[in-house]
């Protein structure tokens, strides 16, 4: 395998340049239940035999066809071996359901044996938003423990509540000093619109709930930015049908304006949807899940990311057991959301810190392959 600051190199010319011989394939995955759709990011036919990842996508409505996570796939492709990316359903529907982390993983790992060109190589798992800390943390699983190399996990979150909280007012705090940046709205209608109705408070506000999610798929499926105020007459109509206090709880979490809710508001709200979600499906609170995780692990995150603050990056790597082989980096490099403009100063240290990190992703799998 090349060494892998020349793996960094080879994806970022691909990356910017969008020029590679990766041949991409629909394939199914079989398994317990229906046959799972993916998508394969193969490498050259005549390249030698190279390690080989599957991907886990984030809450997205494009799932694994998401552009930046394809243009993602055909840069690591390019450079580190192939790429697997299966479809989640539940995600893609924007439903936060872990439950299936698993069953996906091993159905991606069991085609992956089948690959004569990857026989014997690294296996290893990245995952997206929402799939980061379920990767991270499917590796205290021994029997996907047993079957990869390395995880990598980009934007992800470490406590439900701080992230809530964030998603609500723009507030996140690491060791007692509180930052405050402004909010993507999609992760509070998404998160509401599961949850919402179980919160002490809000019952009966399910078609509330369910206008705010479909909020979000609106902004999914037309691919716009959830500030964009080309969205202003979904709200309207999809607010229209509810009673009086409907249109007032929808308001306050899908205001036109794009203003959050206060500190003391928001904290309670948070703490409520988090107690909620943790309630119905424990594996939601992924914190309690990374002191088993093991192998090498790198978490990366955006520094200015609207979506999940990078706090979050720190905690979950303070997570991590002593056992683990960690690698933080924290860049301006990428986000969830449309980024702010980088300074002309900054573009260079923060690019050679991206590609330090990447480097560091691909060689947890060609140093052992």
């Amino acid at each position: 395998m090349p060494h892998p600051g020349v793996q960094a190199f080879t994806y970022l010319r691909t990356w910017l340049t969008r020029r590679s011989r990766v041949r991409v394939e629909e394939v199914r995955l079989e398994g317990p239940g229906d046959p799972l759709p993916a998508t394969w990011f193969a490498p050259p036919p005549d390249a030698p035999p190279s390690p080989a990842w599957v991907v886990l996508h984030g809450l997205t409505r494009t799932g694994r066809s998401h552009p930046s996570l394809v243009r993602f796939a055909r840069a690591l492709a390019s450079a580190s071996g192939g790429v697997l990316i299966p479809e989640i359903p539940a995600w893609q529907a924007l439903y936060l359901a872990p439950g299936g982390t698993l069953p996906t993983l091993h159905r991606g790992l069991d085609w992956l044996e089948g690959r004569p060109e990857h026989e014997g190589t690294a296996r290893g798992l990245v995952g997206f938003s929402f799939g980061a800390p379920q990767a991270i943390a499917a590796t205290g699983d021994p029997a996907v423990a047993a079957r990869v190399d390395g995880v990598a996990g980009f934007g992800g979150y470490c406590d439900l509540e701080r992230t809530i909280r964030y998603q609500l007012t723009g507030l996140h705090e690491w060791r007692g000093r509180e930052h405050h940046h402004r909010p993507d709205p999609y992760g509070r209608w998404i998160v509401a619109g599961n949850y919402l109705p179980g919160v002490p408070g809000y019952e009966g506000s399910e078609a509330t709930a369910e206008a705010l999610l479909e909020l979000a798929r609106v902004a999914g499926d037309r691919n716009l930015p959830s500030w964009d105020a080309s969205l202003d007459p979904a709200k309207e109509e999809l607010r229209r049908p509810l009673d009086p206090a409907g249109r007032r709880l929808f308001d306050r979490l899908a205001a036109p304006d794009g203003s959050d809710l206060g500190p003391e508001e928001g904290a309670e709200l948070a703490r409520g949807l988090a107690d909620t979600a943790a309630t119905l499906d424990p594996l939601l609170e992924v914190r309690d899940r990374l002191g088993a995780a093991g192998g090498r692990v790198e978490v990366l995150h955006g520094r200015r990311d609207h979506l999940i603050p990078y706090t979050e990056a720190l905690r979950l790597r303070e997570a991590l057991p002593d056992s683990v082989e960690p690698g933080l980096t924290v860049t301006e490099m990428f986000g969830h959301s449309a980024q702010d403009r980088l300074p002309l100063g900054r573009i260079l240290p923060e690019g050679i810190r991206f590609a330090r990190a990447l480097a560091r992703v691909m060689g947890m799998l060609s140093d052992r392959s």
